[in-house]
């Protein structure tokens, strides 16, 4: 449990699955993303997993998203007798931090561009790792900003332990299902109001982004609050739509 930044959020309301602190509330979305995202061309809300009123922890700084991924985690630290190697792509301060810390976790950050990572990683050529490396892959709203990313979900495919399992998540609208992809959305203006962001290069669709991970040989697994349950998402303020993503290699 992490000391709390501001002592007007103490309190038992809610708790983030991350420092495990408990709070009266989560911070909102700051107001520059919400500029960011006003000229997309879809409502902010209309985002699968996105507490826009109550995204940040006050006492760690983990989004919703991080909190999901902990809810995962956690269970499966509880279930696992043994240790797990885990690698982390564009590593978030909250979940490295909590993750690195953990006894049974052998844990390691990459990334292509950042100083301050354990391995300095091309997702889409990880030519450095050996065949079935890790327990546990983390790959959150990555691929959304790779050129190639069937190459990118290959390489994950490779790299994860048989048996092993894969937190990969996309920024995904609900109702578009199909992947949106086009080339000559080439500007930042354009790419910020087609997907969301200028440096990304796609939006996916919630159905095609699982056929392809399924595609390079992954068993995906939808959990959402009918796996974790509505109190469970309700106390850690993840919205009743939000789904984790689980990727295995059988």
């Amino acid at each position: 449990m992490r000391a709390m930044k501001r002592p007007f959020y103490s309190g038992n309301e809610y708790e983030c699955t991350v420092c495990e602190t408990g709070v009266s509330s989560f911070k909102p979305a700051w107001k520059s993303l919400e500029r960011e995202l006003s000229t997309f061309i879809y409502p902010v809300d209309s985002f699968e997993t996105f507490n826009r009123k109550a995204l940040i922890c006050p006492a760690c700084d983990a989004s919703d998203r991080d909190r999901l991924c902990a809810l995962y985690f956690r269970e499966r630290l509880a279930s696992s007798g043994g240790r797990l190697r885990v690698l982390d792509f564009a590593p978030n301060l909250a979940n490295s931090r909590w993750l690195r810390g953990e006894k049974r976790i052998d844990y390691y950050s990459a990334d292509l561009f950042r100083p301050k990572v354990d391995l300095r990683l091309d997702i889409q050529n990880m030519h450095e790792l050996a065949d079935q490396s890790f327990d546990a892959l983390i790959c959150s709203h990555v691929l959304e900003h790779v050129p190639d990313d069937k190459a990118a979900m290959r390489e994950l495919y490779r790299i994860l332990k048989q048996g092993g399992f894969a937190i990969i998540m996309v920024p995904l609208v609900l109702g578009v299902t199909r992947t949106q992809e086009d080339p000559s959305h080439d500007s930042e203006a354009l790419r910020k109001m087609h997907y969301a962001q200028c440096d990304h290069l796609r939006l996916y669709g919630t159905l095609d982004f699982v056929e392809g991970l399924e595609s390079v040989g992954f068993s995906v697994r939808r959990l959402d609050a009918g796996y974790f349950g509505l109190d469970v998402f309700r106390k850690a303020a993840i919205t009743g739509t939000s789904a984790l993503y689980v990727a295995t290699k059988p």
